[in-house]
């Protein structure tokens, strides 16, 4: 039987041969590794205390026409949220500390 590379990320850089794949066991695999990362992260769906972080820091730093520090700062949110903010002064505390607007220029 011929084998096949599966997708190492989701699987583990396990190999997967045809009849694996014909019988699920290896989706089955993939789906397990989905709700085992999605338990250990919490689930977020209102993202607008982001939107207002975002806001106040570039009130902040007399941000409103340089629209390359404020791609910065919105990447930087999205990163702090990933490590697992959920509020806004976290986010606002974040930022502060990690980015400089001297960095920009």
């Amino acid at each position: 039987m011929r084998k096949i590379n599966a997708n190492e990320e989701y699987l583990g850089s396990s190999v997967a041969n045809e009849s694996n794949l014909l019988r699920g066991v290896v989706f089955k695999r993939v789906d397990a590794i989905r709700s085992n990362r999605a338990r250990n992260t919490a689930l977020l769906t209102d993202f607008s205390f982001v939107k207002v972080a975002l806001k106040v820091l570039c009130r902040e730093n007399s941000i409103s026409h340089d629209r390359k520090a404020s791609v910065e700062i919105a990447a930087l949110l999205v990163a702090l949220v990933r490590e697992g903010a959920h509020c806004e002064k976290e986010l606002i505390d974040g930022v502060r500390q990690r980015w400089s607007p001297l960095r920009i220029q």
